[in-house]
């Protein structure tokens, strides 16, 4: 399993007119996700490592649970 949050988006992601900030709570989900996947700490990518281009480059074979927060 691997769970990604709150990825860094600098100024934020555009959406239309607008840009999204960061999520409020995104990373205390995904620890808490891990916690009851029961995941150790290299399962959870936070930041920089949550980004787009990290998720596509992440070796996906054998992961069975793609949280995203």
């Amino acid at each position: 399993a691997l769970v990604f949050a709150d990825p860094d988006l600098g100024d934020g992601a555009p959406v239309g007119d607008s840009r999204l900030g960061p999520l409020p709570w995104a990373r205390r989900e995904a620890h808490a996700i891990a916690r009851a996947l029961q995941l150790g700490d290299g399962h959870v990518r936070e930041g920089e490592a949550a980004s787009e281009r990290s998720l596509k480059s992440a070796s996906l074979h054998g992961v069975a649970v793609l949280h995203l927060a």
